[in-house]
């Protein structure tokens, strides 16, 4: 199991939530994520839970992603898990290039708001289980003020961008 953290932004820093920390575990196919806001978390809106399954659009409001690559590949996954028990899959054939949803899926998510963490474990159906993988964690968390801080392992320059190359940052390899 890896433990890492991810930071604000540095364009929209939270008063209320300074960093996440994540825990994320390979074996072959499956990647299993853990995310706990860290600070405040009467400052967080959490979605109200829903039935499991695909919903767009999940980013507007507390959501924890996942983007996975393989060497050699020119695309990526994109996951979404939201709160609510909602998430999202899509397979992108270059930088924001070619969406379409992605075969992918999580099984049940867990979350709760005290302490403030979701867990998901995922198949990801649209990379090569036995390929290395490079991965950028992010979330996005919804404050009770209406504003939104962005999460990842690393942040480009200029607006967040959780798609951006520079961002895949942890690697995991096969096998593990």
């Amino acid at each position: 199991m890896t433990m890492l953290t991810l930071h604000p932004h540095p364009s929209n820093p939270s008063a209320a939530i300074h960093d996440v920390a994540v825990s994320v575990r390979r074996r072959d196919d499956r990647l299993a994520l853990s995310y706990r806001p860290i600070g405040d978390p009467s400052a967080i809106v959490w979605p109200a839970e829903q039935p499991a399954g695909f919903s767009d659009g999940l980013w507007r409001h507390t959501c924890f992603e996942a983007f996975v690559t393989a060497p050699g590949l020119p695309g990526y996954v994109e996951l979404n898990l939201a709160p609510s028990g909602r998430w999202a899959a899509y397979r992108f054939s270059g930088y924001r290039a070619g969406m379409a949803r992605g075969a992918s899926a999580p099984g049940p998510i867990c979350a709760a708001a005290w302490p403030p963490t979701l867990i998901a474990g995922v198949r990801l159906a649209d990379l090569p289980p036995r390929a290395d993988w490079r991965l950028n964690l992010s979330a996005v968390i919804e404050l009770a003020d209406g504003a939104r801080a962005y999460f990842a392992l690393a942040h480009p320059d200029g607006n967040p961008d959780f798609h951006h190359p520079d961002c895949f940052r942890l690697s995991l390899p096969a096998g593990g």
